[in-house]
């Protein structure tokens, strides 16, 4: 804390100087304060008290200080600070110091953060911001047990492969409508690493493991992010319809929908046709959630009776595959 030792005449009444510093997060180190003028030690000439977040600087006016710079250090213990608030703020460490020279104030606030920084989910194609992406956050530590790949890729686009051990796991955040995946709480003295540990309905997994800088905490209100863009992919559903008296007669004639939900309705349908003479059907779409409905909407000429429904999970491991 730094402030301007005042001057008063030597016929003034009041003659107070007191500094005062209000904390959060974080515990004084009482033994530790250091009062200095003009970047010399003072022994004396000021009393140091404490009322738990708040410490309390007094002076006994000293006219041969006047004018100088007065700075006064002191350490501190911080609270945790990992995670986030209520409101998904990064948690800060804070203090407001306040000088006071007979009622005239001077205010200073500062604000130290936990390192942070966010992994944007993209669209390989579309570049569109994705939902719902798993991410897991790996630190290097003197504890850690796991061991990730890391591939880089030169200017003449030679791929490099390096084994980084003694990783551990930290936390995992899914991304929001916005793309966005946050972490909070991080050391900026320690390496992390991050991977994509499950992919949006319809979109291929990454196998990227990408290093995270977060020695930057915030600068200029932006947090410092990493980029993985993944590719789409379509499922392909077959539909085979018999005669449900013998099980081999092929049926012409029936119309199913790929739909959202377990109800077919005009909005709710992604893919729709109908048998052909062999009582086959082939229906193709790109999938944008973990589950969708084969419904039987028009059964053949000349039947009746309940309509076929089925359930279809989507995974990543289905691209390609016919369902």
């Amino acid at each position: 804390i730094t402030a301007q030792y005042p001057l008063y005449p030597t016929d003034a009444d009041n003659k107070t100087f007191q500094i005062t510093d209000t904390i959060q997060n974080a515990t004084f180190k009482q033994s530790s304060v250091k009062v200095y003028a003009n970047g010399t030690l003072l022994t004396s000439g000021y009393t140091a008290t404490f009322n738990n977040k708040t410490m309390t600087v007094d002076f006994t006016y000293d006219s041969t200080l006047a004018g100088q710079t007065i700075t006064v250090k002191y350490d501190v213990t911080v609270d945790d600070i990992s995670g986030v608030n209520a409101g998904g703020t990064s948690k800060v460490v804070k203090n407001t110091a306040i000088a006071n020279a007979n009622g005239k104030y001077t205010l200073s606030e500062t604000e130290s953060a936990s390192a942070q920084f966010a992994v944007k989910k993209i669209d390989k194609d579309s570049k569109a911001a994705l939902e719902g992406a798993e991410f897991t956050l790996y630190v290097k530590a003197a504890d850690g047990t796991e061991t990730l790949t890391v591939a880089t890729t030169d200017a003449q686009g030679a791929v490099t492969k390096t084994d980084v051990s003694g990783l551990k796991k930290v936390i995992a955040a899914t991304s929001g409508t916005d793309g966005l995946a946050h972490f909070y709480g991080l050391d900026v003295d320690k390496e992390y690493y991050v991977v994509e540990t499950k992919a949006p309905a319809g979109y291929k997994l990454s196998s990227e493991v990408k290093k995270v800088d977060v020695s930057n905490v915030v600068k200029d209100g932006t947090i410092p992010s990493v980029a993985f863009y993944d590719e789409p992919y379509d499922v392909t559903v077959e539909v085979l319809k018999v005669d449900a008296d013998d099980g081999t007669t092929p049926l012409e004639g029936a119309t199913f929908a790929i739909c959202t939900s377990d109800t077919a309705n005009n909005g709710n349908k992604v893919a729709e046709g109908t048998t052909g003479k062999d009582g086959k059907l082939t229906l193709s779409f790109h999938p944008t959630q973990e589950s969708y409905w084969l419904i039987e909407t028009k059964h053949p000429d000349g039947y009746t009776g309940t309509k076929a429904k089925e359930r279809i999970n989507i995974s990543d491991t289905q691209e390609g595959a016919v369902v």
